[in-house]
């Protein structure tokens, strides 16, 4: 009693003509009522994501080596995915764990942004902020704020990570 549960905005489109219809309607949508002022008829950047290059395999240097491959030929911005945080070698650790890998990024996040900067290019980051790996700081600290029936033997770790 006296609790509150708050959920995400949830946004629904209806067509009565399919899946198409209901496409450019959810677009149409999104485009005249819900992106935000600044973003609305804007061009987004061409982007080159860190992934499928080195997938968790990030450090300094080899983005850096992407990156000034990438600002020669029309892309221009870099996104660091998964691999940047915690101790993060696989998908087993440290989801969660949203600090930088300093053995990684001696200079940290900050000195990646400024060199890419550098570059002429814009810098993007990955987060997943509503998962959480087992093995890491944040669900050893906190276990209690995943999504789970606590007390319980069982729980489900799809891709090795809770819900928080």
């Amino acid at each position: 009693p006296g609790d509150a549960f708050e959920t995400p905005e949830c946004v629904m489109v209806y067509s009565s003509t399919g899946l198409e219809g209901m496409t450019h309607s959810f677009h149409d949508l999104y485009r005249q009522h819900l992106i935000p002022v600044q973003w609305k008829d804007t061009v987004p950047s061409v982007l080159l994501n860190t992934w499928e290059a080195m997938y968790f395999d990030v450090n300094h240097e080899k983005v850096m080596s992407l990156a000034r491959a990438a600002s020669t030929c029309g892309v221009e911005m870099i996104v660091l995915d998964d691999g940047w945080f915690g101790a993060r070698s696989d998908a087993t650790s440290s989801l969660g764990d949203w600090y930088e890998d300093r053995s990684k990024f001696p200079n940290g996040l900050s000195g990646l942004v400024k060199d890419i900067n550098s570059l002429g290019l814009k810098f993007g980051i990955w987060v997943e902020p509503e998962m959480i790996n087992v093995d890491s700081q944040l669900y050893r600290a906190l276990p209690t704020w995943t999504l789970n029936q606590h007390g319980r033997k069982s729980r489900c770790e799809g891709r090795n990570q809770l819900v928080l």
